[in-house]
C-alpha cells in the first residue's frame, strides 16, 4: 500500500489489522493512522474513572462525552454516551425478559411432566437442566 499512497497519507482500519508491526510499517512510511484497539485492563481502570478525568462534551444533545489521553507514541480517545448506553441497557432488559418468560414456559412444562418443546434452547442461563 505505501506505493500508492503519499508521506503523511491517513490509514484506517479496524482492530484485526492493529499491530505493533503494521503500526510500525505506517510510521516508517511517514503516514498518519486511525484504528479502533481492544481495550486492556488498563483502560478499564480508566473507564472505571472516566467521570473524574477532564472530558469533552461531544455531543450534549445525546450525551457524548471524550476524553483524549496523550502517550509518547500515539493518542487515544475514549468516548463515552449516554443515548448507547441507554439503548445497550434496554436491549439488555428486552433480552432478560425474554429469558424469563422461555424459564417460565419451560418450568411449566416440567410442572405438567410435559417433554419440553424443541423451541427451546437449552442455552438460557435462567435454566438448569438436570
Amino acid at each position: 500500500m505505501n506505493k500508492r499512497l503519499r508521506e503523511g497519507s491517513l490509514v484506517v482500519f479496524d482492530k484485526g489489522a492493529n499491530s505493533i508491526d503494521n503500526i510500525g510499517l505506517i510510521k516508517t512510511d511517514k503516514m498518519q493512522y486511525l484504528t479502533a484497539r481492544k481495550l486492556n485492563t488498563s483502560d478499564d481502570k480508566i473507564i472505571t474513572k472516566f467521570r473524574t478525568y477532564p472530558v469533552e462534551i461531544i455531543d450534549p444533545k445525546d450525551g457524548v462525552y471524550g476524553l483524549k489521553i496523550i502517550k509518547p507514541s500515539n493518542i487515544n480517545h475514549l468516548y463515552f454516551s449516554k443515548k448507547l448506553q441507554k439503548e445497550q441497557l434496554e436491549s439488555r432488559a428486552r433480552k432478560i425478559m425474554r429469558q424469563i418468560e422461555e424459564a417460565k414456559l419451560i418450568q411449566n412444562s416440567i410442572d405438567k411432566n410435559k417433554k419440553l418443546p424443541k423451541k427451546f434452547r437449552i442455552n438460557n442461563a435462567l435454566v438448569d437442566i438436570v
